[in-house]
């Protein structure tokens, strides 16, 4: 096959080429919900206007000065927010963390996609630090797996915007069977955009994620089809 390719044409390098990439990167996959725990935070209630602890099924981690919580905003905050209740994470003009986070079943083989519902709080927006959210593997000690970062300008304080994060877990990850553990971060220091109340504040609503495995069908076909590209270009190069 290596000899083949390096002595066809250039147009039948390209012909191999793509077939070979549309197989690897185009391959469909069979979705599955992820179920989450509380995934609007509006458990457990709260009464209009007031504000409360961690969300039920949620963790939360606040160092200097860093809040994570929910609350029942009235009037309503954002168009577009689901249900009540939303849940927050904020630091201050002085480093600090903030963090909500739940486990959400055993690491398997595939493509994970975590999306949350985001938005500034308009009262405290924040500057500086940006919104993350992260993979990490529970197990003999925590391994983060991933994290994508979600910079201030991403968002606005008038409708919450879908962010996704994807993670790829191979078939040799030497995590397979750990537990795997959502976070949603805010980490740093921002004085935000209000300096009576010097704090920047991230809202989240919605939060979900599914996992996908390559259809094992159609990745034989399309191997198959590669395979026979090759027999066609092979054959044009014999004439």
């Amino acid at each position: 096959m290596i000899r083949f390719f390096m002595s066809a044409s250039s147009a039948s390098r390209v012909a191999v080429l793509s077939c070979l990439a549309t197989t690897f990167f185009g391959v469909h996959a069979v979705a599955a919900t992820i179920p989450i725990n509380n995934p609007s935070f509006e458990l457990a209630a709260l009464t209009l206007g007031t504000g409360g602890g961690a969300p039920t099924g949620w963790n939360r981690v606040q160092q200097n000065g860093g809040g994570a919580g929910r609350f029942y905003p009235s009037p309503a905050l954002y168009t577009n927010q689901d249900l009540n209740q939303l849940g927050y994470l904020f630091v201050r003009d002085q480093p600090g963390l903030a963090a909500l986070w739940q486990n959400v079943g055993t690491i398997v083989p595939g493509y994970y996609d975590l999306t949350a519902a985001v938005g500034l709080e308009a009262a405290v927006p924040p500057t500086v630090v940006p919104f993350r959210l992260n993979f990490e593997a529970i197990g003999g000690g925590t391994t983060l797996l991933g994290s994508t970062s979600f910079p201030v300008g991403t968002f606005n304080s008038s409708t919450l915007t879908d962010i996704t994060a994807s993670l790829t877990i191979p078939d040799t990850s030497p995590h397979l069977g750990k537990t795997l553990r959502i976070v949603l971060l805010v980490q740093g220091q921002d004085p935000g955009g209000n300096p009576n109340d010097p704090r920047g504040s991230y809202n989240v609503d919605n939060i979900r994620m599914t996992h996908r495995i390559p259809e094992p069908a159609t990745v034989a076909m399309m191997l198959v089809g590669c395979a026979v590209v090759v027999g066609i270009v092979r054959c044009q190069n014999r004439r």
